[in-house]
């Protein structure tokens, strides 16, 4: 068990209206129960002191932290980024973090207000002198990073994270989320947010138009001293592997000292593995086999019930409902198959065809003005051609992307997951 995340407190000073932490009772971890949650995982590596409070409220946050750092693990933390006063900052610069991520979801101020009811201005100027004291005190750690819950109508506020990690010198890295759409996050979202929702691989297709320009790419794929607690917890993560990460190697212990296959696990009362200096490891580790076992099998277990991160997992094997072809077809009308078969082509254009043309074209572009300088002949006759060119195929580009991301966000496109799913178990069975 490599990887242990620690909640130490509920209790949060923002009202972030994604967050399911908003709607569980405030409480903090007892120092006794974290001490025995060190004590049960002996084999931990890395320590992510963060649940779903805002982790420095807790009044013990930094006795946690030297408890821990003198055990030898590497500690991070996700904070809102709210009470970094000169005093706290020095005593995070003090401690023995490895990495600081500050959850940051949109740099307008009416917008911030509005999804999480706070005051932009301070968390960018307890930010920046988070990243001037470091600097100042010459210090290499802890490394300064972004993370941002991207809505459809933030998707635009990713080049501007990037900037502002770069101005201030953040070598910590941007990480991206969606909304989770498990039950446990869901139940509490309100109505406005329902058309706020984007796929991942939606995002991910953003990520790669962004990557495909030079600056934003280079800051978006940007080196950090190390990735931190989640991209390494994640980094085995395979397609079709039937492997969890959390469940290979990770725990989650909420704020009541309940010990949860992973973060993402809500309803702890009755999905919890156990409870720290109540339950045996034997127990704890029973329930976790047997949800291996189950996810080896194909199959999803209760507790992960819409959980992306198995989705992934278990993709191209047989959906573990035992749906057939058929009955994928019968989820289907001939609207939806359509879609299907037209967002597949749309894709595959854009991929085979249209971006590595608009590539291609842009490099002969590049390559024109060197050319007219050392002509004595004046200009390249065909470097105007070659702009009008490269702008035609952009144009092309860009409405393929258009049209690809409003499929993906409809009705029919959201029909057509059995079908996909079936699909690429199809096809994987027949080696193709």
């Amino acid at each position: 068990m490599r990887f242990l995340q620690i909640e130490p407190t509920t209790r949060c000073n923002m009202s972030c209206s994604f967050c399911a932490g908003r709607h569980m009772p405030p409480v903090d971890l007892d120092l006794r129960t974290f001490d025995a949650a060190l004590e049960a995982f002996p084999e931990a590596q890395q320590l992510e002191l963060q649940g779903e409070g805002e982790s420095l409220l807790h009044p013990q946050f930094f006795d946690m932290a030297a408890r821990a750092g003198q055990r030898g693990l590497r500690i991070s933390f996700i904070t809102n980024g709210s009470l970094f006063s000169p005093e706290t900052v020095e005593r995070i610069l003090d401690a023995s973090f490895d990495k600081v991520i500050v959850s940051l979801d949109s740099l307008q101020p009416e917008t911030f207000r509005r999804l999480r009811g706070a005051a932009l201005p301070k968390v960018l100027d307890g930010l920046g002198r988070l990243a001037e004291r470091k600097r100042v005190r010459g210090l290499s750690r802890p490394a300064i990073g972004l993370t941002a819950t991207i809505l459809r109508s933030t998707l635009g506020e990713i080049p501007a994270l990037l900037a502002l990690g770069h101005r201030l010198g953040l070598d910590g890295g941007l990480g991206l989320q969606v909304l989770n759409l498990m039950e446990g996050y869901a139940r509490h979202y309100p109505p406005e947010l329902a058309d706020e929702v984007i796929p991942a691989r939606e995002l991910d297709a953003h990520l790669s138009e962004l990557r495909s320009l030079p600056t934003l790419g280079a800051r978006l794929d940007g080196s950090s001293p190390l990735r931190g607690f989640f991209p390494d917890l994640y980094q085995d993560l395979q397609p079709g592997s039937r492997r969890c990460p959390w469940l290979e190697h990770g725990a989650y212990v909420t704020a009541e000292g309940f010990v949860t296959p992973c973060c993402m696990i809500k309803d702890v009362a009755a999905l919890a593995l156990g409870k720290i200096g109540v339950d045996r490891l034997v127990k704890m580790a029973g329930g976790r086999d047997r949800m291996r076992q189950q996810i080896a099998a194909g199959q999803t277990p209760g507790p992960c019930q819409g959980c992306a991160t198995l989705a992934q997992a278990l993709e191209g094997n047989d959906p573990e409902s035992g749906l057939g072809t058929a009955d994928a077809f019968e989820l289907l009308d001939q609207q939806s198959w359509a879609a299907y078969c037209r967002g597949m082509a749309l894709q595959a254009d854009l991929q085979t065809r249209l971006q590595p043309l608009l590539a291609e074209r842009r490099a002969e572009l590049d390559r024109l003005p060197a050319a007219a300088a050392e002509s004595a002949h004046g200009p390249t006759p065909g470097l105007a051609q070659a702009e009008d060119e490269c702008r035609r195929l952009a144009a092309c580009l860009a409405d393929a992307h258009r049209e690809v991301t409003a499929l993906r966000a409809s009705k029919s496109w959201r029909l057509t997951a059995p079908l996909r799913r079936v699909y690429q178990w199809t096809w994987g069975r027949r080696g193709r």
